[in-house]
């Protein structure tokens, strides 16, 4: 419960987008006149305070803000992170530094970006998500024209030179574009993935020098993202060797691409994909460093956006062996009346060779059991409770418990 009295020598409250509005503390604060900050206000605040880095888009978001402040930690630049999901190396999705730095996730969902003015802004890309709260993509690419008109005059935007949406947009002076296209500044020129996880990359920078780089992390997306680390880390004016010893060691953020077991020819993987392009890199990384059968294990997360993207969700599943459905995580309060769409209805739509809806994560888990005998790649893929399943399926694999 919620004391209605809040401490009296509080003079400042945070309250998160979870708190509704008649909270009794809340209200008891908005009583006696203290200030009342949201969560991304407060995170705005501090950023104004420190040298800000912030990392929006759709896609990427958390690896990329973990592996900035990653890269800063190691070079000894003692930076403060404010990230959306733990990251492995910290142990934590937030740190404290004393460094003048701070790398922070610009979440676009409400808007809450817009309290964010980093001197130093990525993009990874821009794609309709969301969909419980914004209108439409026209209605998301809006909100990222206002983030980047809200950067400082002096303010460097790093984007993917594969993101159409920014084109025309008015930019700060300066604007460096990475991705695998020959116009980028900076390109990725090679990806090598490694059975079994990790990969190198070979990397032309904008004077054409090619560097060689070993990658810990899994797939070609997760390459990308750390390119586009590596462009904030030279902006910042990181050795090299610093990159290159950071690059080969982080270890990644919880819930992507994360391994929670591997033993007996079996390897669980969980991974927070709930958006069609996401599942499709997600399953394209698996692939590639994994030769057996691959069983992936869908819960769609909020009736909106299957809804919305029921086709695309339909057709990214091809780098599956075996996809199993359960059924649509509904989140309080993130749905908006009306959708009828089932799981069902998203297999239905699928030309998969072997797809099927079930009605539980119970029953997913006993669906699996043949492929945990004989031996799999199982990828657990959705941002509700899914990861239930994982920990269940990791008991089993690797202690032999139901």
């Amino acid at each position: 419960g919620h004391d209605a009295e809040p401490p009296k020598d509080v003079d400042l409250v945070i309250a998160s987008a979870a708190v509704p509005s008649d909270n009794p503390e809340l209200l008891e604060a908005q009583r006696r006149g203290l200030t009342v900050l949201s969560h991304a206000q407060a995170l705005g605040a501090l950023m104004a305070a420190r040298r800000g880095l912030g990392v929006a888009g759709t896609h990427g978001k958390s690896t990329t803000t973990a592996l900035i402040a990653y890269i800063l930690s190691v070079a000894g630049r003692d930076p403060t992170l404010v990230g959306g999901a733990e990251a492995l190396d910290f142990g934590a999705s937030s740190r404290l530094g004393h460094g003048a730095e701070l790398v922070a996730e610009a979440d676009e969902y409400g808007r809450r970006l817009l309290e964010l003015h980093p001197e130093i802004a990525v993009i990874t890309g821009i794609e309709p998500d969301h969909l419980d709260y914004y209108r439409d993509i026209d209605e998301i690419v809006a909100v990222f024209r206002q983030f980047v008109g809200g950067m400082p005059p002096d303010g460097v935007l790093v984007t993917s030179e594969d993101e159409p949406t920014l084109a025309g947009m008015e930019l700060p002076r300066r604007r460096v574009r990475y991705g695998r296209a020959r116009t980028s500044d900076w390109r990725l020129c090679e990806h090598h993935p490694t059975l079994g996880g990790g990969g190198d990359v070979r990397i032309a920078d904008p004077t054409g020098r090619e560097r060689d780089y070993h990658l810990r992390l899994t797939g070609r997306h997760n390459a990308e993202n750390a390119l586009a680390a590596l462009v904030v880390a030279e902006l910042l004016g990181i050795d090299e060797s610093d990159c290159r010893s950071a690059l080969a060691a982080f270890r990644g953020t919880r819930r992507r691409f994360e391994t929670r077991a591997r033993s007996r020819g079996v390897w669980i993987v969980d991974d927070y994909a709930h958006h069609p392009t996401a599942v499709r890199a997600t399953l394209r990384a698996a692939r590639e460093v994994y030769e057996g059968p691959i069983w992936a294990v869908f819960q769609p997360h909020t009736t909106n956006r299957t809804a919305a993207l029921l086709d695309d969700f339909a057709d990214a599943f091809g780098d599956a062996d075996h996809v199993l459905m359960t059924p649509i995580y509904r989140p309080a309060g993130r749905e908006r009346a009306a959708a009828q769409v089932t799981t069902e209805h998203l297999v239905a739509r699928m030309t998969h060779r072997d797809a099927r809806a079930l009605g539980s994560l119970d029953e997913a888990f006993s669906a699996l059991q043949p492929a945990i005998r004989s031996g799999a790649l199982i990828l657990t893929l959705g941002a509700g409770d899914i990861v239930t399943l994982a920990d269940r399926l990791a008991q089993r694999t690797l202690h032999g418990e139901r």
